[in-house]
């Protein structure tokens, strides 16, 4: 019961310290301050989105489709659709 009060009481003091910060710190700022995110998330479809994971050159590294909301799974024709619309096949490697 202590340890819990004391959570509630820490996470209460951090919104309340940081709550200044959330009118000033806008995706602009952030990114004239630290540069260019290393990840982004994106809405591609209703209820699906996209986590980009980029390397230190900016280029793509990992891409995470995930459903979003209430949804658990993805239809299999679905992330393929997206697939082909980020990554169209004729600008895939081969398999190894």
């Amino acid at each position: 019961m202590l340890f819990r009060n004391l959570v509630c009481l820490g996470i209460v003091g951090l919104t309340l310290y940081l709550s200044p910060l959330f009118g000033q710190a806008d995706a602009d700022a952030l990114r004239a301050k630290y540069g260019a995110p290393i990840e982004a998330t994106f809405d591609v479809r209703p209820g699906i989105t996209l986590n980009v994971v980029y390397d230190d050159k900016h280029q793509v590294c990992k891409l995470d489709l995930r459903p979003k909301g209430n949804a658990s799974v993805i239809p299999v024709a679905l992330i393929v659709e997206v697939l082909d619309e980020i990554v169209p096949p004729s600008a895939r490697g081969n398999l190894q």
